[in-house]
């Protein structure tokens, strides 16, 4: 484990020493935050996203982003953990204080004693109502090995989004 952790200090430590600039967005699901789900996850059940977003050179109204994150849910019948690392794009010049975002990834999944790959694509709408500080909507589609009946799952997540630097 102690290896695997030097591997991945190593790999971001020039990431983010070349990058232009660090956030860190921490959102919830939702519909699992309010209203639970159709699979019996009740309202104000955990599904927590943390992550940090590095910024590339602006170039015209984007810039280009990598985002490694982190997933926790607890939900019914399991808890799932997902790690995954995004990349894309952040419009930021179209409008005063809102940014869109479109992201791909993929990544590691784990739930019900399976493990295995999974791929995403996001779109999200930050809105920055005080400097460095923002909140986002973010709807996420998701192919998961724990969901055998869906290729496709879908979850809207509201979060917010601090710039560090």
């Amino acid at each position: 484990m102690r290896k695997k952790l030097t591997y991945l200090l190593f790999f971001f430590i020039p990431i983010i020493s070349l990058s232009q600039g660090i956030s860190l967005n921490v959102s919830q699901d939702a519909r699992l935050a309010l209203i639970g789900d159709e699979r019996g996850n009740e309202a104000f059940t955990t599904n927590v996203n943390v992550a940090a977003e590095f910024r590339g050179w602006q170039k015209g109204s984007s810039y280009f982003l990598m985002r490694p994150e982190l997933e926790y849910a607890d939900l019914k019948g399991g808890e799932l953990y997902r790690m995954t690392a995004n990349f894309g794009y952040t419009f930021n010049k179209w409008i005063k204080d809102i940014d869109f975002t479109t992201t791909i990834g993929g990544g590691m999944l784990s739930r019900h004693e399976l493990a295995g790959l999974h791929t995403q694509a996001n779109l999200q709408l930050t809105w920055y109502f005080t400097k460095g500080v923002g909140l986002f909507l973010d709807s996420e589609f998701v192919q998961r090995i724990d969901l055998p009946k869906k290729f496709l799952g879908y979850s809207g997540k509201i979060g917010i989004k601090i710039i560090l630097r």
